[in-house]
């Protein structure tokens, strides 16, 4: 039996909470900010891993996908978009030649 007074350690994929979860969301938006798309989508595909409905993060998904011009990663986020933040990811990726189907 483990002794209950030893705390076990936290597992390597274990997604990030409260300031730590901040602290990752900031370093996607700051990747997306720079330009660095790949990066800002690894960093989002990572947290949405632990939280698939992370807007922030799905909106991040969709904007780097539509400026890289990956349609098929846009389109899998965007529909897990909220309609009110499809409707402003529909006019941002349109900007890029990339659009969505009407729901």
């Amino acid at each position: 039996m483990a002794d209950p007074s030893v705390e076990a350690p936290a597992t390597p994929s274990s997604p990030p909470a409260g300031p730590k979860l901040e602290t990752a969301m900031a370093e996607a938006n700051k990747a997306y900010d720079r330009g660095d798309f790949d990066e800002a989508k690894s960093l989002a595909g990572r947290l949405l891993l632990g939280d698939p409905t992370n807007v922030r993060m799905l909106r991040i998904m969709v904007s780097a996908s539509c400026l890289d011009g990956d349609t098929t990663v846009a389109q899998a986020h965007y529909a897990k978009l909220p309609p009110p933040d499809q409707e402003q990811m529909k006019v941002r990726c349109a900007r890029y030649g990339i659009t969505f189907p009407d729901n």
